[in-house]
Formats: C-alpha cells, structure tokens, sequence
C-alpha cells in the first residue's frame, strides 16, 4: 500500500485541472493561484486580483491626478511607438488611453518577473477608446502611487479578444 503524499495529492491535482480545463492551480503558503495556459505556456495572470478593482480607481485618479496618484504615458510609447509607421497598430492617442482607462477594467495582472522579465508589477487593461475600437493597455505599478503606461495596442489578438464584453465581439 503506496502512501499518498500531500506533494502528490497537489500533483495530482494540478495535472487534472490542466486536462480538465486547460489551466493550473497551485498552492503557495496555502494560498491557491491560477495559471492560465497560453499556446502551451502557463503564466500567472490573476496576481493580485482581489485589489484590482481598487487598483483601477488609483489607476484612474492617476489620469486625472488626484489624491496623490499619477498616471503618466512612457516617452518610450509617446516617441517611439505612437504613429511610428513600422508599428502601425500604435494608434491610440493621449485621448484615446484617457477614455480607455475612464472606461476600461482589468483584465491580467502579473508580479515581478511573472510576464518575462518586468521587473515591477504590471496590470493588462481593456477598455474603448474614444473611436470605440477597444484597446489593450499594459500599465506597469510603480511605487508611490504612480502608474505608467507601457504600451498600447488594439484587441485584435485572440488572447485579449476573450475579455471583450458580449456587445463588443468581432462577427
């Protein structure tokens, strides 16, 4: 008679819920986490998540710069990407990510080293932009109440696409 580990019982439990759904739970300090699975890759895509409606809120106070928050663009999109003709989905203006975030909601949120090699916090937003086509806004959480915006780039890939309300779907 073989006995059963909790190290194997949490194995074992892990390999159903990745057959069963595609995804992955794993326990640290007793706390379950959820990994999704994408092409093949599992990432944690809900750090955090029971803050992330407050966290938009700051994220949003940020745009508007009250109560000690700031949400500034990154120069690197502002001068690099935005209208650059080697990336031309970088279309969205200060405008456009100002209605984006007034309107949009969290999607992804990542620790340090969770998305590659950030090396802050990031969160994954989806919201309109004021031309009503959705974008994707990848905002990194920086001390001291301050949030910057990464990048920018419209829901036109399948991975951000599942996030989409109903009324939004591409037909």
């Amino acid at each position: 008679m073989s006995t059963v580990t909790a190290m194997h019982a949490h194995a074992l439990m892990q390999n159903w819920m990745v057959n069963l759904f595609d995804d992955a739970f794993f326990c640290v300090r007793g706390f379950f986490c959820f990994l999704k699975q994408w092409k093949g890759v599992l990432s944690i895509v809900d750090h955090m998540k029971s803050k992330w409606e407050e966290e938009m809120l700051w994220i949003q106070k940020g745009i508007r710069q009250q109560d000690g928050y700031l949400t500034t663009i990154s120069k690197h999109y502002l001068t690099d990407r935005l209208a650059n003709p080697d990336y031309p989905d970088r279309v969205f203006n200060e405008l456009d990510i100002y209605w984006a975030i007034s309107n949009g909601f969290i999607v992804e949120g990542y620790d340090i080293g969770d998305n590659g090699n950030n090396s802050e916090p990031e969160r994954v937003i989806i919201g309109p932009a004021l031309s009503e086509e959705w974008c994707v806004l990848i905002i990194v959480l920086r001390l001291d109440n301050h949030f910057v915006i990464k990048t920018v780039f419209p829901v036109d890939r399948e991975r951000y696409r599942q996030y989409l309300p109903a009324d939004s779907q591409p037909e």
